[in-house]
């Protein structure tokens, strides 16, 4: 009997640890997604002023997105929307802005 009662008290303690484990894990995601999100979203002009530098390295196709985004909108959040849609950089939570 004195084994099971030993048995009993080290699994309560491998599943205590294991719940800690898991708490931790995504604990640590959580703040990882939240840190991420909150320096993307700090200055949309600097992300902005990437995304036309790698659009000035681009072929063609980039300079004619560059006269298409200038015409569309001013606002920054739908430039680079539309940019990172032309780019295939558009998160799965982003919305989509149709070029006509």
């Amino acid at each position: 009997m004195k084994w099971l009662r030993r048995c009993t008290k080290w699994m309560w303690t491998a599943t205590r640890a294991a719940m800690y484990f898991v708490f931790a894990v995504v604990s640590a995601a959580g703040l990882h997604h939240a840190w991420t999100m909150e320096g993307s979203c700090v200055d949309p002009d600097a992300e902005l002023r990437r995304l036309k530098a790698q659009l000035v390295d681009a072929s063609m196709r980039g300079q004619d997105l560059q006269a298409r985004v200038d015409a569309f909108d001013k606002r920054p959040e739908v430039r680079i929307q539309m940019i990172r849609t032309e780019l295939g950089m558009l998160r799965s939570d982003e919305r989509v802005y149709l070029l006509k």
